[in-house]
């Protein structure tokens, strides 16, 4: 077992917040999100080290504290607003954990394809440490979606939740841009700090594109397309406030933040960054239209900047490599015909055991669809949809009772939930979980009080139980 610096620090400062400021225990946990790659302890695993992720540590404190606190969570306006939602979360979970029943029943009696492409070999299945880690990270995300989602049920909590997350991608933006100055200037880059998890994964910011003998940047990510995955979120969330004129830090602090994130995904080398930009830009668009907020000519003079910028950077010819190799050489190559061969097998794994799958992330497939189905079948699939469909509909009627989160969160799960299908569901990474648990609590953030009323008396229409203090005192609009 070691202890990294910044885990001890981090160690230390989680207990203070969790005894004397459980607010901030949890803005950290949000701050932390995107740094995959950092451990607060590394402990060992299987004849090598693990390291613990420094947010789920933390969001496991906060989570403690908020079940313990003198004004248990159950007796929130949020506990009760999203109760129908929750239900089918906790389906969802319950659909997981029947689903270990599979491998226990056949313990090793069937066999299933290793994921690896090129490769004939084929594993047994049973219930072994494999198949209960990836669970418990399952089961560990929705969890922390519920809380996430009942912590936010008022403005001005979500407003600082989305503030912490912009802050976080800001000092990760900056931090990618610490990574390649070393990278230029050939000093010895600082991993101790950021990229202590010894996990193998957490341990690729040394790659690089030998092609093109260029070092790839992940910053505080255990890659970089984690690394433009969590920053692709960030950029939505700023793109859409800026569209809204209603800021998340301030009107200059946006744009200066949204500069610095989108630089940091152009640096990144990721081809999810390159094309999630351009999914990201084409969902702003739409949202803003939803809201009627677009403003046209901003979009065509901003459509002309982009492809002038485009022809001038595609004219320089190391750039120009760069983007053969990364977009369009990459459907040919190695990597993509990996996540076909995942994705077969994903699509295989259900055809074989189709009611509750095989269990989680068995398969292993690279996409979201035949992810929940081949590891929950179509029981968990059903749920999955019945909830999304749910939540975006929510979020799609926010504008119509004066929700500007709906709207900004609304292009967010719709992002989140294109780039789980393109490039498959990061279901380890904090930040999938936390968009979700936002996207839940957004349309209760209304602009009228009586419209709060309203969805409180639909959540709840039994009454409230004795002990419950209703909701919050109707407080002015956070923009």
């Amino acid at each position: 077992m070691s202890f990294p610096i910044t885990g001890v620090l981090l160690l230390v400062l989680s207990v203070y917040f969790f005894f004397f400021a459980p607010r901030l225990l949890y803005l950290a946990a949000v701050f932390l999100l995107p740094f995959s790659a950092m451990a607060v302890v590394n402990v060992g695993w299987g004849g090598g080290e693990k390291g613990i992720a420094a947010w789920i540590f933390v969001a496991v404190l906060w989570m403690v504290r908020t079940a313990v606190s003198p004004k248990p969570f159950w007796r929130c306006a949020g506990w009760h607003l999203t109760r129908r939602a929750r239900t089918l979360l906790l389906l969802l979970l319950v659909c997981g954990f029947i689903s270990l029943l599979v491998p226990l029943i056949l313990n090793g009696t069937a066999w299933v394809p290793y994921f690896r492409i090129y490769s004939n070999r084929t594993i047994p299945l049973r219930l072994d440490s494999q198949r209960i880690t990836q669970t418990g990270y399952f089961a560990f995300g929705i969890i922390f979606t519920i809380f996430v989602a009942v912590e936010n049920c008022n403005p001005k909590r979500l407003l600082q939740s989305v503030r912490a997350y912009i802050a976080s991608a800001i000092f990760v933006s900056l931090w990618g841009f610490v990574q390649l100055g070393c990278v230029l200037t050939g000093h010895a880059y600082p991993a101790f700090l950021f990229n202590n998890s010894m996990g193998t994964s957490a341990q690729l910011f040394t790659e690089q594109l030998s092609a093109l003998n260029l070092h790839r940047i992940s910053s505080v990510a255990t890659e970089p397309s984690k690394l433009a995955f969590s920053m692709l979120l960030a950029f939505i969330l700023l793109v859409v406030a800026i569209g809204l004129r209603k800021p998340i830090l301030s009107r200059k602090w946006d744009m200066a933040a949204l500069l610095l994130v989108t630089s940091a995904l152009l640096i990144s080398t990721s081809t999810t960054a390159y094309l999630g930009l351009a999914i990201a830009s084409c969902l702003a668009v739409a949202v803003l239209a939803r809201a009627g907020a677009i403003r046209w000519r901003y979009v065509v003079l901003a459509g002309g900047m982009a492809a002038a910028g485009v022809a001038i950077v595609l004219s320089v010819p190391l750039v120009r490599s760069l983007v053969e190799l990364v977009i369009l050489n990459k459907a040919q190559g190695y990597s993509a015909q990996e996540r076909v061969h995942s994705v077969a097998l994903g699509a295989r794994a259900f055809s074989q055991y189709p009611i509750f799958g095989i269990s989680w992330n068995a398969a292993n497939s690279s996409d979201l669809v035949f992810q929940f189905l081949s590891s929950l079948g179509i029981v968990g699939f059903t749920i999955l949809s019945v909830f999304l469909i749910g939540e975006i509909r929510r979020l799609w009627n926010g504008p119509k009772q004066g929700s500007r989160w709906s709207i900004s969160l609304l292009a967010a799960v719709c992002l989140m939930l294109a780039l789980s299908q393109a490039t498959g569901f990061p279901f380890a990474m904090g930040f999938v979980w936390f968009t979700l648990g936002l996207g839940l609590a957004a349309p209760f953030i209304v602009s009228r009080p009586l419209a709060a009323a309203v969805h409180l008396r639909r959540a709840y229409p039994a009454g409230p139980k004795p002990g419950f203090a209703g909701p919050a005192p109707a407080a002015p609009p956070v923009f």
